[in-house]
């Protein structure tokens, strides 16, 4: 099924039709000004108005009507998936999202308990990837750093745990930044391209949000019925989301397009909270970020509804 270019741009029926309307006036004022048809009235012009739409009448017209033609693509619906394995190809928009979430053990060699987590890749230098994930699921004031292993899995990179060390925590606000190397191979490029984050005034009251985490140790798990938007403020989104819990922390949450608007910091249902993409890049950036960001963040809003 194809759409037209005005239901790409999402711009109403309603405005592209008055701009159609627009355009079939401005095209007959030269030749009938002042008729007057009911609902559509022909304006009268001074001459060298005249002149200059005689001329570019036509292109007024025929501009608007070709933006009703049908000839873009719909954007399909993307298949809500719980694990790579079964993910739906490149040109899936989770299969993108997913690349740049990446799951997060902590493991506690001293009392031997694991903590299962997640992050999202946010900055790229040569091997290594920066991950941003939420502070509080590496601190461990019980625990010396040769007690507690961090271990990163990217994605479609099955079975394989990365060695991970931490570039920083900040204390502002509930956030770290993980380095993760590969000696073995390089990472797929699919992890290190732009990652597309929406701006947090582009979230309303009730919107449909997707965390990714590992939640309850499953890899990549994203709910099929979407979570809602409660509130945005003080540089945080609250959302409702009966399914998140442990190991959500420090996962993505995205919008209805799949793009990233920040990273999860509590995880305990009915109202989960995330860090807005803005405040995590304004704690990357200052004073100066470890590596180059790959996030790029949008204003735009969101008029496409992805699908279970």
């Amino acid at each position: 099924m194809k759409i037209s270019t005005f239901h790409l741009l999402g711009i109403p029926d309603q405005l592209a039709i008055t701009l159609a309307l627009l355009g079939l006036i401005l095209f007959l004022a030269p030749y009938i000004e002042g008729a007057d048809f009911g609902i559509l009235r022909v304006p009268r012009f001074s001459e060298p108005l005249r002149r200059t739409f005689k001329r570019l009448g036509p292109l007024l017209l025929l501009v608007p009507l070709t933006l009703f033609v049908p000839v873009w693509p719909e954007r399909p619906a993307a298949s809500l998936v719980s694990t790579p394995e079964v993910a739906t190809g490149p040109a899936s928009v989770w299969d993108e999202e997913n690349a740049h979430v990446v799951m997060i053990q902590s493991r506690d060699t001293k009392n031997h308990n694991d903590w299962f987590a997640a992050g999202v890749v946010v900055a790229a230098s040569g091997p290594d990837l920066y991950v941003a994930t939420a502070a509080h699921i590496i601190r461990d004031p019980d625990l010396g750093s040769s007690e507690r292993r961090l271990l990163v899995q990217v994605y479609r990179r099955p079975n394989e745990w990365l060695p991970a060390r931490v570039v920083s925590a900040y204390r502002i606000v509930d956030l770290a930044l993980l380095q993760v190397s590969s000696s073995t191979k390089p990472f797929d490029r699919q992890l290190t391209t732009p990652v597309t984050a929406a701006s947090p005034s582009t979230i309303h009251r009730g919107d449909d949000l997707f965390p990714i985490g590992y939640t309850g140790g499953e890899l990549w798990h994203r709910s099929v019925t979407p979570a809602k938007a409660a509130t945005v403020s003080g540089g945080a989104v609250r959302f409702e989301d009966l399914t998140v819990g442990p190991g959500t922390a420090g996962g993505g949450l995205f919008d209805a397009c799949g793009r990233l608007l920040g990273v999860v910091i509590e995880d305990s249902p009915p109202v989960a909270r995330a860090i807005t993409i803005d405040e995590v890049l304004n704690a990357l950036t200052s004073p100066n970020p470890p590596a180059p960001i790959i996030v790029t963040v949008s204003g735009a809003p969101c008029f496409y509804r992805l699908r279970p």
